[in-house]
């Protein structure tokens, strides 16, 4: 009984960051709905390992993070057409839109190409915003290993991006 309470405690805790992190991914509303549930079903079922985490919160996130790069693997597999964008109170022409949605779904698309844990520590950091110490206690590292993962990530994105951005536009955030 006290662990499902637990569980309920972290996944209110979490529950915004959990809607937001498979939104990102997929930007579809039956996608995003379906790799939600896809991922509370694993978190239920690995309950225990997520309650025994040191950082449940940052595990819950990643196993959402997790259902939804399978289902935007699976979608890319299936080669359906691309995802529509979601345009709500953006002041960008449609044009604009388009572009932004396509380089999107472009750099999601690398990033599941990325080996798990470089794809999850890129995400997690750079998306989500998330400290060297939250990435490694989601992923279960220390936090250098942490940062080497977002390393080799940034750098294989890097590589792939500037194949598609002219080189006078390209820098090196820091």
């Amino acid at each position: 009984m006290t662990e499902s309470v637990d569980l309920d405690h972290y996944l209110r805790l979490t529950r915004r960051q959990m809607v937001v992190v498979v939104w990102r991914v997929l930007r579809d509303t039956d996608q995003a709905e379906d790799a939600l549930q896809d991922a509370l079903l694993r978190i239920w079922k690995k309950r225990w390992v997520v309650l025994a985490h040191p950082n449940p919160p940052a595990l819950i996130v990643r196993m959402c993070f997790q259902a939804a790069m399978d289902r935007l693997r699976r979608h890319i597999r299936l080669r359906a057409e691309p995802m529509p964008a979601a345009v709500a109170g953006n002041e960008n022409s449609p044009l604009d839109n388009m572009i932004v949605e396509e380089a999107r779904q472009r750099v999601l698309i690398e990033i599941a190409k990325l080996p798990g844990q470089q794809a999850e520590a890129i995400y997690l950091r750079v998306i989500e915003q998330m400290s060297y110490d939250d990435v490694a206690a989601a992923l279960g590292c220390t936090a250098s290993t942490a940062r080497a993962h977002v390393r080799r990530a940034r750098e294989r994105l890097r590589r792939y991006l500037a194949s598609l951005i002219p080189n006078e536009v390209c820098y090196e955030p820091r």
